[in-house]
């Protein structure tokens, strides 16, 4: 069973006891709702670059390796618990975390401007070492549904260029074209801005 009372988030909580996520057996069953690829006219596509002046291999071990409580820390959005499918583990902030691998799922709070929060749920689909990028999924029961590819590319200087891209689409045209993207542009940012940070920190 899930340890609520690990969990700081109450909206994180409410997500899922109201899904049914408390045990085991929901969790690995709990299925994402990807983008697909029989209807791409259908999806709003948002993407944002990041640079960072490190080579390629430091940038994809520390995006590769940082703890979640560190990279989903900022004001709007924050790390609840994680859980991996290989393992058939969930995780908890102070738990020990071995690396981004495919089949975890992330709980996140979304804190909006102060005034109400949303739980959130993400499944990283791939890990690709080879062509340097990890892909995330939405998960069901969830306000959208799509796919988000985060790239690394060398630049002709020897920097990182990191691409974000995400494909997405909800129940609501006015909320994919107008909100949405004033909120995960300023949620990714907090994201990329954290692993900045954790590259800095390891370079003192």
């Amino acid at each position: 069973m899930v340890d609520l009372h690990r969990i700081k988030s109450k909206k994180v909580k409410k997500f899922l006891i109201d899904n049914r996520l408390t045990n085991h057996i929901n969790l690995k069953s709990y299925g994402s709702i990807r983008y697909n690829t029989s209807h791409p006219d259908t999806y709003s596509r948002h993407f944002k670059t990041f640079l960072l002046k490190e080579n390629i291999e430091k940038v994809w071990k520390a995006y590769k390796h940082i703890h979640p409580t560190e990279a989903w820390n900022g004001d709007m959005v924050s790390y609840s618990m994680g859980y991996c499918r290989r393992q058939d583990k969930v995780s908890y902030l102070e738990d020990h975390y071995t690396g981004m691998e495919a089949g975890q799922i992330i709980f996140l709070n979304l804190n909006i401007f102060g005034i109400t929060n949303l739980a959130v749920a993400h499944e990283i689909e791939e890990v690709n070492e080879l062509e340097k990028f990890f892909k995330l999924s939405y998960m069901k029961h969830g306000k959208a549904e799509g796919s988000q590819w985060i790239r690394l590319v060398s630049t002709p200087e020897g920097h990182t260029e990191v691409r974000h891209e995400t494909l997405y689409k909800s129940d609501s045209s006015f909320r994919d074209r107008h909100i949405y993207p004033i909120f995960h542009t300023r949620a990714i940012s907090e994201f990329h801005k954290s692993v900045k940070e954790k590259i800095s920190s390891i370079k003192r």
